[in-house]
């Protein structure tokens, strides 16, 4: 049947709604911990004031590099990410209409970072460690910033780096009861571990099979070193007595 006139409502004919932004979404939380109007203060040290062509957006170039560092993503996915996501382009202090086109997914992120070196780089990192731990960087009018400190590695949960940070601190343990006279007649596969650890380590990108083997290894050292450990405290309670206490966290 051929139909005249279509009286479906169409997307053009809906009225604009404002979109509500969660303020509890963590980039919106993320943003906020972060003094921006001090931060890119010290960013604009880096440009000439009235020499060059004209720099892109300052707040989105800024953060659109510390996105790519939370999400772990390559350049170019960063840029395509933060042009789709209503949450990002908020982050980045943007709004949808800007956001289209607003950098080169190729090189915009490249030049960024050879605009502000090594020094710029540092002052990133440090305002990106300190908003995610919840230190205040702010005193006054004035941002407090330390450029010779180096943040600490973020560890995700399934790092192996976490299995072999635990193993070492067992074998850690024992060494201290052998100090205070116990014996530990234990058979720790150290060497084992620690060569399994370090071949792991050393593979740029590891097959999923080949993850899950390792990582298979290194639970099965760490439960056995753990049950040794909780074998041990029983017996250091027996031997030591009085001597022994206990602590409960």
């Amino acid at each position: 049947m051929y139909v005249k006139e279509d009286r479906r409502l169409q997307f053009a004919d809906l009225p604009f709604v404002e979109f509500v932004f969660d303020e509890s979404h963590p980039l919106l939380r993320f943003a906020g911990a972060i003094h921006w109007e001090n931060f890119l203060d010290q960013l604009r040290a880096f440009y000439s004031p009235d020499q060059g062509r004209p720099s892109g957006p300052l707040r989105a170039q800024a953060g659109t590099l510390i996105l790519k560092h939370i999400k772990n993503l390559p350049d170019r996915e960063m840029v395509r990410c933060v042009e789709e996501n209503i949450y990002a382009q908020r982050f980045c202090g943007l709004t949808p209409a800007q956001a289209a086109g607003y950098m080169n997914p190729a090189t915009g992120l490249s030049n960024f970072r050879a605009k502000i070196g090594a020094e710029g780089m540092a002052l990133i990192e440090e305002v990106l460690t300190s908003a995610a731990r919840g230190k205040s960087l702010k005193r006054g009018n004035k941002l407090i910033l330390d450029t010779t400190c180096v943040p600490d590695d973020i560890i995700y949960p399934t790092d192996i780096r976490l299995l072999e940070r635990c193993r070492r601190e067992v074998l850690r343990l024992f060494k201290q009861a052998k100090d205070r006279g116990l014996k530990v007649l234990y058979r720790t596969y150290s060497r084992t571990a620690r060569k399994v650890f370090v071949t792991f380590s050393k593979l740029a990108k590891p097959k999923e099979k080949t993850r899950l083997r390792a990582h298979k290894r290194m639970f099965q050292f760490v439960r056995r070193n753990l049950k040794q450990l909780m074998d041990l405290r029983e017996r250091a309670a027996r031997e030591l007595g009085k001597k022994c206490r206990l602590t409960r966290n």
